[in-house]
């Protein structure tokens, strides 16, 4: 009866679910983003969640759920040239004593466009990232702090093309300080599929990607990287490091279906070729 007792403060997948009207897949996802903790208690072989952290939950998503206007209006595209003033500003709001080069980074999307992304509320920019494809040399520079990420020349960046591998850099992720805290985690769990999809249609266009690197000192950055699936490797400063082999990957999501478009891009281009070479041999 007291194991009984205990576990009236839990709710089971089944009753998280049927409370929120979800499906398996969103209740992974909702816990793989950080939305819901599955918590293992001992003597239960599947797992359990927290009454008051669901129900809390569940306001929160009624809440959102509420303004699906606003998630029509939600946008994440490249950054161009002419939004460069408000992404520098959005980018040093969030990152409080960074001081951002505009004209650099104008430089940097002249020669890749794809490096720097935004999340935008209608018009108006309320998350960033910057995805660097770099030499691991540079990389590895950025990890030891001899280099800083925010300092990188545009020549340094790699142009995508194919047929040859990459080694991406993820920095300056993050949402408007400026949104409560619902908000920042609705917005932030967004741009963060976003910039998984971002990688994956990599993949369909086959830009091969080796390896993805990233790095943070906060709790909920070093966090949200544990959940997306990045493994921590070993680090010299006080910045946690963390990384992603594609090809090793095989139990995380974005790197599964990267893959996946990977080889069917190769396939389609393997064809291409044949045919293109079969119609060069065929006599006029």
């Amino acid at each position: 009866m007291p194991r009984r007792q205990a576990f009236k403060e839990y709710y089971t997948a089944g009753e998280v679910k049927k409370k929120l009207g979800i499906t398996d897949g969103q209740l992974y996802n909702y816990v793989r983003y950080g939305h819901l903790q599955r918590i293992m208690p001992p003597g239960r072989k599947q797992g359990v969640y927290r009454r008051d952290e669901v129900d809390k939950f569940a306001l929160e998503l009624k809440a959102f759920l509420s303004g699906s206007d606003q998630v029509r209006r939600l946008t994440f595209t490249n950054v161009t040239e002419s939004d460069i003033p408000d992404f520098v500003r959005l980018t040093e709001e969030i990152f409080s004593g960074v001081h951002l080069d505009a004209g650099e980074r104008v430089r940097w999307i002249k020669r890749n466009p794809e490096v720097l992304y935004q999340l935008c509320l209608d018009t108006q920019i309320i998350g960033c990232a910057v995805i660097l494809p770099l030499k691991p040399e540079k990389i590895e520079q950025i990890l030891r702090d001899e280099a800083s990420a925010d300092e990188i020349k545009a020549e340094e960046i790699e142009t995508y093309e194919t047929e040859k591998p990459f080694h991406l850099y993820i920095t300056g992720v993050g949402v408007s300080p400026t949104l409560n805290k619902q908000d920042k985690r609705w917005y932030g769990a967004k741009l963060t599929r976003n910039i998984g999809e971002a990688i994956i249609n990599l993949g369909k266009r086959g830009i091969e990607i080796e390896t993805i690197t990233a790095r943070s000192e906060t709790v909920d950055g070093i966090r949200l990287l544990r959940h997306v699936g990045f493994r921590q490797i070993p680090s010299i400063t006080r910045k946690v490091n963390f990384r992603i082999d594609m090809k090793e990957a095989d139990h995380i999501d974005i790197a599964v279906q990267y893959n996946k478009e990977l080889q069917k891009a190769r396939k389609q281009r393997t064809q291409k070729h044949r045919k293109a070479t079969k119609e060069e041999l065929e006599p006029a």
